[in-house]
């Protein structure tokens, strides 16, 4: 790779800020509560479709709606610890060091006479260069690549919802309770798709019919180490960007579908549709060159959505008593799926220089669907008679996909206080860990104070790095939402 290659990654890396799927970022106080049924907000009859007919054991009706329920955003990256420090020094050693030394090989070993008279040896040399490159570049390089793919992503997350959304409207004359909401989201996400570098050997320098050109730049001082492995090493590592815009409408009902001296059980249903779109963009490194990658990057980013909708259903339970609650709730049941389109995957000059039966490639076309896989979601509370006090906890039983093929799983735990009066603020705290994909673990703390809302999720894992010899950290991941909410 050049060394114009890599400055062009890291800067589209360093620029990533990225958002992510309102199903990873919960909405409003659920950030805190998580996904349980909970009278202290109108966002937990989002959570189980089964949850807005419970108001009518208190009250023949009630109305709540959002001003503006739910606005949030929030960030998670890999663990980058060192990542830009490695990649710097790793680009230091292949461009001094490695080049210093491959330098005088070069001039003590080709610059002769008997490497152009005599056959043999031009051949030793050939091996001789190979296996020093193997060594002192290839292997680093390697090392390297699998390093960014693992570790080297950028995702965040921005989502909110409609203006009154969502609307609830509980009465008996209804029968039970309808609730309508309407949100969207904005999605994206880079990442790098790494391609092993073989080993070169004699062979394929003898076959390389730039080969002596090659060696004569880099001799005369006209080409640097990068430049001699960019013209030598075939790759098809890849930076990929990935973008979603999700809208959702959904309609539920839910009712009372059995009483008993100790409790209620309630049945929901829920109708959404999606309007979605999706994106994506793919670089193979070895293709950039400058500015021409950079402005067919700009070219494609902001015209290479695909727009596509669907329909999903969920259903839910729940168990109401006087001092706590169960339930158990399922979402997309019916597996809505949603294309990406095409990659484009040629050069400046429009033309494929991927291994078509290459990892890389193949990847880039088969991860072209988000489905959203059915989740199965079990909660639990315990809480007072006047619910001025709660302590709930929510678990997913499976784990399911983000747009980006990225895996949650949520199980949560959190305490809560909510006053009386209007003026006295509630404060509530709570702890969520992702136990799918990337496992990142979140401290929460959420505040009302009238009709405000107010919460934010910390993550616990770390990343640290240098800044001009200061070291600095930064959670992997945080998560915050603000919203204004109504009942009456």
């Amino acid at each position: 790779m050049k060394k114009s290659s890599l400055s062009i990654v890291m800067a589209m890396l360093a620029s990533g800020t990225s958002f992510a799927t309102p199903i990873y970022h919960p909405p409003g106080p659920n950030l805190i509560y998580g996904a349980i049924s909970n009278n202290q907000s109108i966002m937990s009859e989002v959570t189980n479709p089964a949850a807005g007919a419970s108001a009518l054991l208190a009250e023949k009706s009630r109305y709540r709606f959002g001003i503006l329920s739910s606005l949030g955003a929030g960030y998670e990256f890999g663990d980058v610890t060192d990542l830009y420090n490695e990649i710097d020094n790793t680009t230091d050693t292949l461009i001094n060091q490695q080049s210093a030394s491959l330098e005088t090989w070069v001039q003590q070993n080709v610059n002769t006479t008997q490497y152009l008279l005599d056959p043999a040896y031009r051949t030793q040399v050939h091996n001789d260069i190979a296996a020093m490159i193997n060594s002192t570049v290839i292997a680093p390089l390697n090392n390297l690549q699998q390093k960014i793919e693992d570790d080297g992503y950028f995702k965040g997350f921005a989502s909110g919802h409609l203006p009154v959304m969502p609307f609830v409207v509980s009465h008996r004359g209804l029968g039970g309770s309808f609730t309508l909401d309407a949100n969207y989201s904005v999605a994206g996400f880079m990442d790098f798709l790494a391609d092993g570098i073989p080993d070169l050997s004699g062979a394929y320098l003898e076959q390389s019919a730039n080969l002596e050109t090659v060696l004569t730049n880099y001799i005369n001082g006209n080409s640097t180490t990068a430049d001699l492995l960019y013209d030598m090493i075939k790759s098809d590592s890849t930076l990929r960007v990935r973008g979603a815009g999700i809208g959702e409408l959904s309609l539920g009902y839910s009712w009372i579908s059995m009483n008993h001296a100790k409790g209620n059980l309630f049945t929901g249903v829920r109708a959404k549709y999606y309007q979605v779109k999706l994106a994506q963009y793919a670089q193979r490194l070895a293709d950039m060159n400058n500015a021409n990658s950079q402005n067919t990057y700009n070219d494609q980013k902001g015209n290479n959505f695909q727009e596509s909708s669907g329909l999903g259903l969920d259903l839910g339970l729940l168990w109401v008593a006087d001092h706590y609650r169960a339930g158990a709730s399922i979402d997309n049941i019916n597996k809505p799926s949603f294309k990406y389109p095409t990659a484009d995957l040629t050069d400046s000059l429009g033309v494929v220089n991927y291994d078509t039966n290459g990892a890389v490639y193949r990847k880039l076309q088969s991860d072209s669907v988000y489905e959203m896989k059915p989740q199965l979601r079990l909660e639990g509370a315990m809480y007072t008679l006047s619910t001025n006090w709660v302590v709930g906890a929510s678990l997913d039983v499976n784990a399911a996909d983000d747009p980006f093929g990225q895996e949650f799983q949520w199980a949560t735990i959190s305490a809560s206080y909510a006053a009386s009066h209007f003026y006295i603020p509630g404060v509530r705290v709570g702890y969520r860990t992702n136990l799918a994909g990337s496992q990142q673990s979140y401290a929460g703390l959420g505040f009302t104070w009238m009709t405000l809302n107010f919460d934010i999720a910390y993550g616990l894992d770390e990343v640290s790095y240098d800044d001009n010899g200061k070291r600095k950290t930064v959670p992997r991941s945080a998560l915050f939402n603000v919203g204004w909410a109504m009942t009456f």
